[in-house]
Parts: C-alpha cells; sequence; structure tokens
C-alpha cells in the first residue's frame, strides 16, 4: 500500500519518517522504490527480525494469543491501553483518544490491528527481508528521534540502527515513550526542524 500510494503520487525527494511498525513498512517501500526516498526520520521502531528476543516473544506471544485478539477486536484493547501507556510524558486527551477510537470504531476495522501483534514474530521473513535490503539504503541522512522511557524500543535497537546509517543525527527525548511524536510533540518538531529545514519541492511521507 505505502509503495502504491508512492507510486500514484508520482513522489521525489521524499522525507520518510516512520514510527514502530511504520518504520518497517516505510523502509520496505524505500528499498523496492530506490531514489525515491531522500532523507529517513526513525522514531522508536526496528528493522530486522526480534524472533529470541524475550520482551517481543512475550509481547508477541500473549497479544497475540486467541483471547487477546478478541479483546482488541471487541473492546479496542490497544487503543485503550497501549496507547495511554505509550504516552510516558503526557496523557492523551479525551479528544485524542476518541480520534483514536473513531479510526477503529467497529470490529472489523480492528482486524488489522488485531492481527499485527502475532506477526511481530510471525513476520520474520518479511523482516529478514528488510534487513537484507538496509545496505541499500545506509547512505541516505537520517535523524533518530528517541524516546528513552520506550519499553518496547530499547537502546539495544536505536544502537543497531545508528550503525546502519553512519549519516545519522541522534535525538534523545528524555522520559518520552513509545509515541514520542505525540508524547513530546515541540521535541519532535525542534528535532526535525533543526536537522533538516524543508526546501521547496520536496515531499514528506
Amino acid at each position: 500500500m505505502v509503495t502504491a500510494f508512492l507510486d500514484e503520487l508520482h513522489l521525489t525527494g521524499v522525507t520518510l519518517v516512520g514510527q514502530d511498525w511504520g518504520g518497517m513498512i516505510g523502509l520496505a517501500a524505500a528499498q523496492r522504490r530506490p531514489g525515491v526516498v531522500q532523507r529517513l526520520v526513525l522514531a522508536n521502531t526496528w528493522a530486522w527480525p526480534v524472533n529470541g528476543i524475550p520482551h517481543f516473544e512475550a509481547f508477541s506471544r500473549i497479544i497475540g494469543s486467541t483471547p487477546a485478539r478478541f479483546l482488541i477486536e471487541r473492546f479496542n484493547l490497544l487503543v485503550n491501553t497501549f496507547i495511554p501507556t505509550g504516552h510516558r510524558r503526557r496523557r492523551p486527551t479525551a479528544a485524542e483518544m476518541e480520534h483514536y477510537r473513531r479510526a477503529l470504531e467497529t470490529p472489523e476495522r480492528r482486524g488489522a490491528s488485531a492481527v499485527l501483534p502475532r506477526r511481530v514474530l510471525g513476520s520474520r521473513a518479511f523482516f529478514a527481508e528488510v534487513e537484507a535490503g538496509l545496505p541499500a539504503l545506509a547512505q541516505l541522512p537520517a535523524l533518530i528521534v528517541w524516546g528513552d522511557a520506550d519499553i518496547a524500543f530499547r537502546p539495544r535497537e536505536r544502537a543497531r540502527l545508528e550503525a546502519t546509517f553512519p549519516e545519522h543525527t541522534t535525538v534523545i527525548v528524555e522520559g518520552a515513550g513509545t509515541y514520542v511524536e505525540s508524547d513530546a510533540p515541540a521535541e519532535f518538531v525542534a528535532a526535525l526542524r533543526d536537522w533538516a529545514p524543508l526546501r521547496t519541492g520536496s515531499a514528506q511521507f
């Protein structure tokens, strides 16, 4: 879908911003459309298989279980639980939570979010494909914005991204959680502006 989006709009010179699953999916799109992405902004994400890493294994097996999938589909568990816990510096407002809930307002619309936890382990082949394609992107300038209070993505993941992209700038956002861009929006925007002011004709995704 992301590659189709890039193709449909004939985008070039893209600054691709990816967080969590968006980092993995965005990097895959960049690999499949060489030359389209000009710069990377990566926030609390990863780009390789995580099978065998205890906390990823536990999350995928527990939250990807049949009972948890039922709770996600019927009661919007991921939004109601993981959005608040993914913010460590601020509490999402009632209006923000309503926005998230309305996006996934029916069990049918929650189908993908119910499947994703299990795919953390089950998509090993796709993750390995993305990992294998990273050298083709290694020359891209990368901004790594990292919430250091995230319980999922830790210093180990950040250090590996830094090693993958030699032309990186890292901004640590102290006390921010998984959703650093909404947990610390002022710091996130400042990091982007300080790193690479937008140029005329550039595109962001």
